[in-house]
């Protein structure tokens, strides 16, 4: 490209051919990486004018779009879409859902996914014309960022040797040139939305959507839609007005009560509460710039400002009743994850928390938590606790809401403490400042309240949670019927005794037997279920091999994942209970979207918020009460059962059981005579492919119709025989791999100083020393994924449970990881799964008289 340049001498301009690439190494977290970089000049030209081909490939529509019918035939009429959001390369989601869809069986969800996409919409005129004139100000109004904010910069420190000094300095700069960053990208992204919203002003358009694997609905557009900010959802209107009557009138009200932030009253009260503010209201309807501001006051200030200017044009009225109001309202769930694991479990604690019971006023499960997290630390203040006298009186619900709301759905505990430390900093300034306590350790000692309390509060959603695990763990390290089959044809090819005799075999045949388990033993099987809708859900979680390209700059690893990777493990059992929880709000959803339709409802939703005429929201709620009692009347938990013991039969996983039973000094003694010192202890993995092969045999003998056969089968030795004669069940190891994800969960002390230094990586997954770091703080580490892995240890005796190759997590195996290591072994079993959880004894049809439960 030609590159213009002013020369330094001449001062003329020079026109200069530069190319528009060229290769530059960097280091990232110490070592050397070499990337591909555009000139600068070309990318100032496209920050100017960006590429049309880059940008704006999926607005909005207008005219309805095209009805679901199969994988790739819906939403744009022109552009090709997919039905289901698919990862690249993972094939079994979209082979699952081609395969349901040729079946018919996903008619109902391509249906409610269709009443999304018909739903009319139309642009906010009044709040657009506000929202400009705040941009062009260039002021920070509600969630707009100011055009040149100015910040205060930190002095450098005289002292370079001083390191603790720099490292402050540095922190505190890198997070200044972070939130300049968020800014200009905010501020560039808000432009394009209000540049969309400008040209769609006087247009009625749609919105087609489609689902993630989990069944979850999301707008295809991405840019302006009802997923959006604050500011996006403000500039939204239906396209179809209705005349709001008595009911209407009264749910604007709530509905600007509730998106002000006060929506933990009665609707009685947060009725009343915009007419005890009407002065307020009409002052920002008529000065909302240079008035008394009282609508940025609020939670969501664009959507309050929208439903005061929709308030006031009712009130304006000779009859406010005869309004045409196109103003979505929206019913909220009481954090929704846990009203479907209170309804799961039958646990009436639970569902009084959720509103899943009837009440005069709404539970809030935030409130609760807070409640119980504030009544301990004022306790353990009154005993002399630093951090908690520090903390008393500063506990609010704002300090565990998202915490109590990513909890249920998997959230780390590192993930926690820096939710509530941002929340600290901001409502505790002696933590700010960095007087007293690290505010590290100060979050830590909150985040633990609040999962002790969860813990206390939803016990039935506990047992759940770990059944779902429990699940997830077994079919994650198990190995399918034709695994098993290419196992034994492999040894039969390989002529390989393990009959325990002639085991010495060639440096060859080792090798080959080596690369046979690596390839057929590895762990494929993902976890699969069917929501109540029919939707088949794969968890695509696998650990992608990458491929070394040499080129004549360097080598390039590419990775194409694909079926034959192993499974990720870790992220396929502490991924499920969440995903499950979130395939059961999204069958909801549908149900109540299908509902309305059916009944002549306009309908919109955002996962757990659902959005209709205020005429129509009485209508709307016996819809969603009626969706969810008919969906957990069923027996849901059961149902999974059975599917799983169908999908998974004649699976073999590996399990642990007590090292120290009878059965496990049995299972001992055998390996020694069976391994005859070829496969010494250390050499787990060779023992546990060995076993494998003899277990399948003996599987392969006892399904033979052959009397003679079965009778062999019968008469051949394995642990899992043993497990057998032994009633090996009472000796089952279950390990809580969900670890400090699950409900309740409460993590370890820690020392200040090194969870002081995790809190200040930016990026965990990257931070090579990130896992040493960890060590004291949970028993295990973090990974990309921001899951903590639990820690699996490989013993002298070689009795310990083992990771697969591809997830052994390196560094010094502690001792503490050795005794709990040393104290189980594995062997190979029939895949079977536990009893389901007993369930409580709540009546969900006693959901029916809840006015909370979306509100």
């Amino acid at each position: 490209m030609t590159v213009e340049k002013e020369d330094p001498i001449t001062k003329k301009m020079l026109y200069v051919s530069q190319p528009v690439f060229s290769r530059n190494v960097l280091y990232e977290h110490g070592r050397k990486v070499g990337v591909v970089i555009m000139h600068a000049s070309l990318v100032e030209k496209l920050m100017r004018e960006p590429a049309g081909d880059l940008i704006a490939k999926h607005l909005p529509m207008v005219c309805e779009p095209k009805p679901w019918t199969g994988f790739q035939s819906g939403g744009f009429l022109e552009t090709l879409t997919t039905f289901l959001r698919v990862k690249g390369g993972e094939m079994t989601q979209r082979d699952y859902a081609e395969a349901a869809a040729e079946r018919g069986d996903l008619d109902q969800v391509f249906a409610g996914i269709d009443v999304l996409g018909k739903t009319g919409w139309k642009i906010n005129r009044d709040v657009f014309t506000v929202m400009l004139k705040a941009w062009n100000s260039g002021e920070a109004v509600a969630n707009l960022p100011p055009l040149n904010k100015v910040f205060d910069m930190p002095e450098k420190p005289a002292d370079t040797n001083d390191k603790e000094a720099r490292s402050k300095w540095y922190r505190a700069m890198r997070k200044i040139e972070n939130e300049k960053s968020g800014l200009h990208s905010n501020r560039c992204f808000q432009n394009f939305q209000m540049e969309i919203a400008k040209a769609y002003s006087n247009e009625t358009f749609y919105l087609p959507h489609n689902i993630d694997f989990r069944g979850r609905a999301y707008p295809i557009p991405p840019y302006l839609n009802q997923m959006g900010a604050d500011n996006c959802r403000g500039l939204l209107l239906f396209a179809n007005g209705r005349e709001v009557g008595e009911h209407g009138l009264k749910w604007i009200k709530i509905h600007l009560s509730n998106v002000f932030g006060y929506d933990k009253a009665s609707l009685k009260d947060r009725e009343n509460f915009p007419m005890e503010h009407i002065s307020d209201v009409v002052d920002s309807v008529n000065h909302p710039l240079d008035g008394r501001r009282w609508w940025l006051s609020a939670e969501d200030p664009w959507q309050c400002l929208a439903a005061c200017f929709e308030l006031k044009q009712a009130l304006d009225l000779p009859d406010p009743t005869k309004y045409i109001s196109h103003l979505p309202v929206h019913q909220d769930g009481s954090c929704n994850g846990l009203q479907h694991y209170a309804a799961l479990g039958g646990d009436i604690a639970g569902a009084k928390q959720v509103n899943l019971e009837p009440g005069d006023k709404p539970s809030d499960v935030y409130t609760g938590v807070a409640e119980l997290v504030k009544a301990e630390v004022k306790q353990e203040a009154a005993q002399g606790d630093e951090i908690a006298k520090l903390l008393d009186g500063s506990i609010t619900r704002k300090i565990v809401k998202q915490t109590v709301m990513t909890n249920v759905y998997g959230v780390t505990f590192l993930g926690a403490i820096r939710q509530v430390r941002r929340q600290l900093d901001d409502l505790v300034p002696e933590l700010r400042n960095g007087a007293g306590p690290i505010s590290g350790q100060a979050a830590a000692y909150v985040a633990r309240k609040i999962f002790k309390a969860l813990g206390a509060m939803f016990s039935g959603a506990h047992d759940i949670q770990y059944w779902l695990g429990d699940c997830a763990t077994k079919i994650a390290t198990s190995l399918s019927p034709a695994q098993l089959q290419k196992v034994i044809e492999a040894e039969d090819h390989g002529n390989t005794d393990h009959s325990g005799a002639g085991l010495r075999t060639s440096h060859h045949k080792k090798a080959k037997q080596s690369e046979t388990m690596a390839e057929i033993a590895s762990f494929r099987s993902s976890v699969i279920w069917t929501t109540p809708l029919r939707l088949p859900v794969v968890q695509p979680y696998r650990i992608s091999n990458g491929r070394r390209v040499k080129t004549n700059l360097q080598d390039i690893t590419l990775t194409e994942p694909t079926i034959a990777d192993a499974v990720n493990k870790r992220k396929q059992l502490q991924a499920f209970p969440p995903n499950f929880i979130h395939s059961l709000d999204a069958t909801h959803m549908l149900l109540s979207a299908l509902k309305c339709h059916e009944v002549g409802l306009t309908f919109s939703a955002v996962h757990d918020s659902f959005w209709t005429h205020a005429a129509d929201i009485n209508t709307l709620n016996r819809l969603l009460r009626d969706a969810f009692i008919r969906m957990h009347s069923e027996d849901i938990i059961g149902r999974l059962a059975a599917e799983f013991k169908t999908r998974y039969k004649g699976h073999i996983y590996l399990a642990s059981i007590s090292a120290d039973s009878v059965l496990g000094k049995n299972i001992k003694a055998f390996r020694t005579k069976f391994h005859r010192g070829q496969r010494p202890a250390t050499q787990v993995r060779a023992r546990q492919y060995a076993e494998l092969v003899l277990e399948a045999r003996r599987q392969n003998l006892l399904k033979s119709d052959d009397p003679a056969k079965k009778a062999e089968g019968k008469k051949l030795v394995t642990p899992c025989s043993l497990f057998e004669t032994l009633d090996g069940h009472k000796y089952l190891k279950t390990r809580h791999s969900l670890g400090e994800t699950a409900i309740g969960a409460i993590p370890q002390e820690t020392d200040q100083k090194i969870l002081e230094k995790a809190l200040h990586s930016e990026d965990v997954a990257g931070d090579v020393d990130m896992e040493h770091a960890l060590e004291p703080l949970v028993e295990g580490k973090v990974g990309a994924d921001g899951i903590i892995h639990i820690a699996e240890a490989e013993t002298e005796d070689g009795e310990g449970e083992i990771a697969s190759k591809d997830e052994e997590v390196p560094g010094k195996k502690t001792k503490k990881s050795q005794s709990r290591a040393s104290d189980v072994t594995w062997l190979w079993l029939p895949l079977t799964f536990k009893a389901v959880p007993q369930k409580g004894e709540f009546d969900v049809t006693r959901l029916r008289d809840s006015q909370y439960f979306f509100s």
